[in-house]
């Protein structure tokens, strides 16, 4: 059923890989000019901002919340495979290009920082995904799946200790005015983020073109909204010294804060509150590619008002007499 739903989904997954891609890394032109001190973590936040999607987390979250995983999944293996070459390009063009340090211009070679992410990030992705096809190992997966997850986490946080160790010299210069700075700059970064793909999702054209089932707009909303710090942290070690460590730190630190806060969120969504979608109520035997179902308005927790008829505004003010 879910391969069905991904199918003909297939414009919900090509609007996924745009927002994540090109539409969410224009904010890197904006990120970098914001005046954070050290201008290290301003530059950070515009790495993670060209970044592309989680890859472990994302689709949990998404799993969490109700989402449609398979779609998380293609989104996921996709845009990381595809951003090997949009990274570079995009961040040298939006941010190193205009960026200046005291020694002068950052050197940034995109051949070779390419090559560098094909063998540590697309390369492995590959091999992974190449064994599931093989029964045995999916089967030996499958059994030990219960493990295996923590076992990423663990990994993921033991990536985390050594970066920032790795970073504790430029760590001990930052004030920690400047980091709750940070904090809430990286928080502002995520809630963006998630308006304006939710903005998105929302228009009258996407929303009846890409999909009106919620659980592939979760799924959409929640992908396009987080940026993984796997290519970031690659990127980096291409920087000068003076930034290497500075810009670690504000990609983890805004890494960890979109976790937390999307992890609240995708509880909430779970439960059926904090919906702001416009969507049609799913059935288990869901015919409506053949009858496609009038549009249902969601307020609050459960309130729907049936309006396939009513402009906007008398629909708001039905919803508000029956609240």
């Amino acid at each position: 059923m879910e391969v069905k739903v991904v199918l003909a989904s297939w414009r919900a997954l090509l609007l996924g890989i745009i927002l994540i891609l090109f539409v969410t890394s224009m904010l890197a032109a904006v990120m970098w000019r914001l005046p954070m001190r050290p201008r290290a973590f301003a530059l950070g936040l515009a790495l993670l901002a060209t970044s592309p999607t989680t890859i472990s987390s994302g689709i949990l979250l998404t799993k969490q919340a109700g989402g449609l995983d398979s779609l998380a999944v293609i989104l996921a293996a996709s845009t990381n495979m595809l951003a090997i070459a949009t990274v570079p390009v995009l961040f040298n063009e939006l941010v190193l290009k205009h960026y200046h340090v005291d020694s002068g211009d950052v050197e940034f070679d995109v051949r070779r920082i390419t090559l560098t992410l094909v063998y540590s990030v697309f390369a492995p992705l590959v091999v992974g995904k190449c064994l599931r096809f093989i029964r045995p190992v999916r089967d030996f997966l499958t059994k030990i799946q219960s493990f295996v997850k923590p076992f990423c986490t663990m990994l993921l946080g033991v990536l985390i200790i050594v970066e920032v160790s790795g970073s504790a010299t430029q760590l001990a210069t930052v004030g920690g005015l400047d980091l709750a700075v940070l904090l809430v700059t990286g928080l502002g970064f995520h809630l963006v983020l998630l308006a304006m793909n939710l903005c998105i999702l929302a228009l009258p054209g996407i929303n009846g073109t890409v999909s009106r089932q919620l659980s592939v707009q979760k799924a959409v909303a929640i992908m396009c909204s987080q940026k993984t710090p796997a290519f970031p942290l690659t990127v980096a070690n291409f920087l000068a010294d003076e930034l290497t460590g500075l810009v670690v730190i504000a990609v983890i630190i805004t890494y960890l804060v979109q976790t937390m806060t999307d992890a609240l969120i995708a509880s909430q969504w779970s439960q059926g509150k904090w919906l702001c979608f416009r969507y049609k109520e799913e059935r288990a035997n869901d015919d409506s590619d053949l009858h496609p179902a009038e549009p249902t308005m969601h307020f609050g927790e459960g309130e729907t008002f049936d309006a396939p008829l009513l402009p906007r505004s008398m629909s708001a003010m039905a919803a508000g007499e029956q609240a």
